[in-house]
Formats: C-alpha cells, sequence, structure tokens
C-alpha cells in the first residue's frame, strides 16, 4: 500500500511517500515547497494551495492519505485513570476533559488511547479540537481536493514513528525532538510508552 503523510502549516507543505506491507514500512520518497512570510489577512491561503498542488502532481497513486490538525487548534493531555476497564475508562475521559478544557464538551472531538496498564489503572493520551475549528480545518482540505483518510495530532505521529525505533532497541534511552519554525516551536520528549508534547506559537 503507498502511504503519504502531509504536514501543512504556514512554513510550507512537507510530505513523505511510504510502502507498507505485512507491517513494515519503506521509505519511498519526500517532499517540500516552503513558503514567503504568509500573508496575514490569509494565512493558509498559499500553504492549501501548495498542498493540493504536491499531491496533485505525485508520479505514483496515493492509496491512503494521512494529515495532522495544526497544533493552533489541537491540545492533548496525557491522563491516569484508576481502572483498566475500557468501558469505563471511555466513560471517565469526557468527565476529566470538562474539568481540564476551557471550552464546552458539546463542542468537542477527541480521541484517546491507552499508552500503558498496570495494577494503578491506566494511562491515557487524549488528543482534543473544537469542532467548530476542525470542520474549518476540513473544509480547506476539501476546497484544496485533499481527502485524508486519517488525521492525527503531532504528538501521536511522534509516539507512532518513535515507538517502532523503540522496538528495535534493546536498551532504549529518553529521546528529545526538538524543533524552532517560523510560527511555532516544539518539543517532544519519549521515553517507553509515554511522551510529552508541547508546542508554542
Amino acid at each position: 500500500m503507498r502511504v503519504l503523510g502531509i504536514d501543512i502549516s504556514e512554513q510550507g507543505v512537507f510530505a513523505v511517500e511510504l510502502d507498507t506491507a505485512f507491517g513494515r514500512f519503506e521509505l519511498r520518497d519526500t517532499h517540500e515547497t516552503l513558503l514567503e512570510a504568509p500573508d496575514p489577512t490569509s494565512p493558509n491561503t498559499a500553504s492549501f494551495a501548495a498542498a493540493q498542488q504536491m499531491v496533485q502532481t505525485l508520479a505514483e497513486r496515493t492509496e491512503r492519505l494521512v494529515t495532522t490538525v495544526p497544533t493552533k487548534i489541537s491540545t492533548f493531555r496525557n491522563l491516569q485513570l484508576a481502572s483498566k476497564d475500557r468501558k469505563a475508562i471511555k466513560a471517565a475521559v469526557e468527565f476529566e476533559l470538562e474539568d481540564d478544557l476551557p471550552f464546552e464538551s458539546d463542542n468537542l472531538h477527541y480521541d484517546s488511547a491507552i499508552l500503558n496498564q498496570s495494577s494503578a489503572g491506566s494511562a491515557l493520551h487524549v488528543g482534543a479540537v473544537k469542532k467548530d475549528s476542525f470542520a474549518g480545518f476540513m473544509a480547506q482540505l476539501k476546497e484544496s481536493q485533499i481527502d485524508p483518510d486519517v488525521v492525527t495530532t503531532d504528538a501521536w505521529a511522534y509516539r507512532s514513528l518513535l515507538n517502532r525505533i523503540y522496538l528495535k532497541s534493546e536498551n532504549p534511552q529518553p529521546i528529545l525532538l526538538f524543533g524552532i519554525e517560523r510560527a511555532k516551536t516544539y518539543f517532544y520528549i519519549h521515553q517507553g510508552a509515554l511522551a510529552g508534547f508541547g508546542a508554542g506559537e
């Protein structure tokens, strides 16, 4: 299967093509389009236009397209819950988010994944975005004729990648990923099943 991962930002559009089969991944190609400083009245126009052109001019047909929600409209939390029962966890997540996020739960899209479980309960990663912000982002993708099969977050994408690196290491050490871009600075810390991510505009 040919997979395209694409990152759309004010700084540029970056993509990677992978072939995947039987749980293995092979890097096929990388692409980038760097942009000039964005128009402050319409900062995303050039980014989505560049993304549309990039996707439409690929030499190989993409069978699955993956992209990330911009960090400026998304957030995440790592939660510790005193349960290992999936139904109890699902019920507890929304309750925890209501107390932790500065907007109403009825204006919230979120998804969660279990990081690890022990006798103390479950450690969860939860990604969240306001419904109206997510709808606007998806509308921009649709207008640019980009139809993603998977929409994830930067933090979860980094975790998925580095987990594969960890699986091949006999003595994994903590990893710090640090990036400085025109519109944001971010860091990601990874150690085993635990992860931390922060970004600032």
